[in-house]
This record gives structure tokens, C-alpha cells and sequence, in this order.
């Protein structure tokens, strides 16, 4: 493995890292939209009939369920996870210049003071990677699951609102 690949190995993978802290605020957003429609929907209904306050209580149900979900799941992708980044910049050209301060006869075979930094650096730069490599993938399943509990959010929201709708055309009848 070539150190220029492992290096677009490495960043990629913080890059991955930036754009899953930016995925959420879209999903709380909704979620915050999901809550602000409920609100309205619950203190303008009243209930009335055998059916509509069990069909929107259900639903109700569905919407503080998912909604709560959503932002469990959303928690969980921030918390717990640990970084791995290369070692800071002072300290490999230090480890660089005890290397070339070592006589010749310490290296085996054609190997140079230049090769063997390159070697150690893209096994630091590979082993980062992969640590970071897991954590993405782990919080990208966990925005994944995020996602769906939204969508069922909006779902129950949109089922919560049939009630106050048939009670609207209720009290106001097209003549």
C-alpha cells in the first residue's frame, strides 16, 4: 500500500465523520416540525364520536413513540465514539530525524532512513482509518434507523391530523 493511498484512506474517513455530525440537524428539523403540527392538531381537536378520538390517540401514540425514538437514535450517534488521528506533526518529524540520525548498518537491505517512516506512517495512517472506518459505519446505521423513525413520525402526524380534518368539514359544510 502506497502512502499516498493511505492517506486518502485516512481523510476520507474523517471526511465520512464530517458530514454524519452534519446529517442530524435535518432529522431534528423534521422531527421539531413533526412536534409543532402535533401540538396544533392536539389543542385545537376535541374529541367527538365512537371512533375519531381512538384513531387519533393511536396516532398520537405513533407520534411521542417514534418522535422518541428518533432522537434516541439521533443520541447515539454522538455519544460513545472515540477518534483515532495521526500523530501530531512535532512528533514525526521528530521520530523522522532519529531515524536518520541511525548509522546505515542499522537498516536491513536497501531500505533507507525515508522508506521506513513511510512504512510506520501508512501503518498509523491505515490503522486510523479503520478505527474511524468502524465508528461511520456504526453511526451511519444509527442515522439510518433515525431516518425510519422519522418517517413514521410524519406518518403518525399525518394520521393524527384526519380527525381534526373530518371535524373541520364536520363544522363547516360545502353548500
Amino acid at each position: 500500500m502506497t502512502l499516498e493511498f493511505a492517506q486518502i484512506l485516512y481523510f476520507r474517513e474523517l471526511d465520512r465523520r464530517t458530514a454524519l455530525d452534519a446529517a442530524p440537524p435535518v432529522r431534528i428539523a423534521a422531527l421539531a416540525v413533526i412536534g409543532g403540527a402535533f401540538s396544533v392538531f392536539s389543542s385545537r381537536y376535541t374529541p367527538s364520536g365512537p371512533f375519531l378520538p381512538w384513531f387519533f390517540l393511536g396516532a398520537a401514540g405513533g407520534v411521542i413513540v417514534c418522535s422518541v425514538l428518533a432522537a434516541i437514535w439521533i443520541i447515539r450517534s454522538y455519544v460513545g465514539y472515540r477518534w483515532r488521528y495521526l500523530t501530531s506533526p512535532i512528533t514525526l518529524l521528530d521520530h523522522y530525524r532519529k531515524l536518520e540520525q541511525l548509522p546505515s548498518s542499522v537498516f536491513t537491505g536497501a531500505a533507507t532512513a525515508r522508506e521506513i517512516f513511510d512504512a510506520g506512517l501508512v501503518e498509523k495512517l491505515v490503522m486510523a482509518a479503520a478505527h474511524n472506518a468502524t465508528n461511520n459505519n456504526a453511526r451511519s446505521e444509527l442515522m439510518y434507523y433515525a431516518s425510519i423513525f422519522v418517517a413514521l413520525a410524519f406518518g403518525f402526524g399525518v394520521l393524527a391530523g384526519i380527525p381534526m380534518l373530518c371535524q373541520l368539514l364536520v363544522q363547516f359544510p360545502f353548500n
